[in-house]
């Protein structure tokens, strides 16, 4: 998930999005933590490890 982030976070900020959303990189990460666990994909490796 770690690596899944920060790829996010790399093409968030090439684009502008966090600019325009006036968010910073931990902003957006903290964010991210607390979304993708809630996601199908991140809830089945989840309940498998």
């Amino acid at each position: 998930m770690e690596e899944m982030i920060a790829i996010s976070l790399k093409h968030m900020d090439q684009s502008g999005l966090l600019t325009e959303h006036g968010q910073t990189k931990e902003e957006a990460a903290k964010m991210m933590y607390g979304f993708f666990p809630e996601l199908k994909r991140w809830k089945k490796y989840n309940e498998n490890s």
